[in-house]
């Protein structure tokens, strides 16, 4: 085995437990698969978009930009979402926006 393959599988690896831990943080705020918005009556809302893809993308470091170019939705949008999940934090993501960390 290569170094480059060593290293591609700690990748793999490090993005799954990233995954899992982000799965369990939403699954303890109440965040399920399949659950459509904590604000359902909103017209404004895309009833395709789960408040839980949304989270899950937030907790792996996607920044609200990022999120919504991959997701179609605004960035405000976005934002309002997870401030209605209790999830947001405004330094954080300017942070990643601003250091450019908006990658897959």
């Amino acid at each position: 085995m290569t170094r480059t393959e060593v290293l591609k599988r700690i990748k793999e690896k490090q993005r799954e437990v990233a995954i899992q831990v982000a799965q369990e943080a939403l699954k303890e705020l109440g965040i399920e698969p399949g659950k459509l918005s904590v604000d359902e009556t909103s017209s404004n809302v895309r009833r395709d978009v789960s408040d839980y893809e949304i989270g899950l993308l937030y907790f792996l470091g996607y920044s609200t930009y990022r999120i919504a170019s991959r997701l179609g939705l605004s960035s405000a949008g976005v934002k309002y979402r997870l401030e209605k999940m209790g999830i947001y934090e405004y330094a954080n993501d300017l942070t990643l926006y601003v250091n450019g960390n908006t990658e897959d």
